[in-house]
């Protein structure tokens, strides 16, 4: 797929996103402003308001925002409804939902129009030294960031590629994959993500089950696929017929 013109891919620079009646939406400090008053959000109440906007007028289904901003967490769809109520609120869409909707069966739907821009924050802003700060732990990776969008462009162009993440834990590698996957999604670039949970239970196949699913139904070998996916395991595991299905999956 090529990246559209001028598209975000090319640059490091966190966004805002500005939609509504004069609200914005700033990546670089996390904040809801509307004409330069800043609006309190819960965290995890920006997180999911952050997904909805860069994801402007596409459906994001209620376990894609469970992946996105509870990736590594059990949470009920209460919490989710209950963020989605919060941000309905802040941005002054409560009563209406011209702006947040509900599709039905399949999950929400930022609608309004929203443009965006480069942060006006500097690229080396005064922040504390702490080297736990999400903004600190991201400084340096412009490399990594070169390396990614290159293997882009090559698969773009139509030579595959497979990359690897590797790295001690807490040295930056979910910040820069996720990094890639906003700067992707802003270019236009249709991105499926799937994660491996640690705890016992998970399904088989489970990551790729995520991602057969992020592509919403609309293709019916994925669909195929997904169906014998999510079935593998039902059986036991010496049933002939489950060995069959097993081999017709591999």
């Amino acid at each position: 797929m090529e990246p559209p013109p001028g598209s975000a891919w090319t640059t490091l620079s966190a966004m805002i996103h500005c939609f509504g009646n004069g609200l914005e939406l700033d990546d670089a400090v996390f904040e809801l402003r509307q004409d330069d008053r800043v609006i309190p959000l819960e965290p995890k109440v920006f997180d999911v308001l952050r997904q909805l906007v860069m994801c402007s007028d596409q459906v994001l289904s209620k376990d894609e925002l469970f992946q996105r901003v509870w990736p590594d967490e059990y949470v009920t769809e209460s919490v989710l409804h209950r963020c989605i109520h919060l941000a309905r609120k802040a941005i002054g869409d409560e009563q209406q939902k011209n702006l947040l909707t509900t599709v039905r069966g399949r999950g929400y739907r930022f609608v309004g129009a929203v443009s965006t821009r480069d942060s006006a924050t500097p690229s080396e802003p005064e922040r504390s030294s702490d080297p736990t700060t999400p903004a600190e732990v991201f400084l340096g990776r412009e490399a990594v960031m070169a390396e990614l969008r290159a293997a882009f462009h090559e698969a773009a162009n139509g030579a595959g590629r497979v990359v690897l993440l590797v790295g001690d834990p807490g040295i930056g590698k979910t910040r820069v994959s996720e990094e890639s996957v906003r700067e992707l999604r802003a270019a236009g670039v249709s991105v499926l993500v799937g994660q491996c949970r640690e705890e016992e239970g998970s399904p088989a196949f489970w990551p790729w089950i995520q991602v057969l699913r992020g592509l919403g139904g609309d293709d019916p070998r994925a669909s195929e696929l997904l169906e014998r996916m999510e079935g593998a395991g039902v059986q036991g595991e010496t049933d002939e017929s489950a060995l069959r299905q097993r081999f017709r999956l591999f």
